[in-house]
């Protein structure tokens, strides 16, 4: 079967900086999230994404903004909710 991010031989991947590049761009421009606390790494397209958010929501928004960039093969999250103070 097929690598379905090859086009005729020539592979389509992303190079993980630049998915990477973009998902720190999306977090960073979501105003309802901190992205602050928020590490993320690429492997071959792989996304992991660790750190700490506020609540459920950050978690869930930071996982969707990560999800919805192109060409990624997979998303990992070890993303835990801070403790309030």
């Amino acid at each position: 079967m097929q690598d379905p991010h090859e086009e005729h031989g020539i592979s389509q991947r992303r190079p993980d900086a630049e998915i990477r590049q973009e998902i720190h761009k999306r977090l960073n421009e979501d105003p309802l999230l901190d992205a602050g606390g928020i590490f993320v790494s690429v492997s071959r397209g792989h996304v992991l994404i660790e750190g700490s958010v506020e609540n459920t929501e950050s978690k869930g928004r930071a996982e969707t903004h990560s999800r919805q960039v192109n060409s990624i093969t997979g998303l990992d999250s070890n993303l835990c909710i801070r403790k309030a103070q």
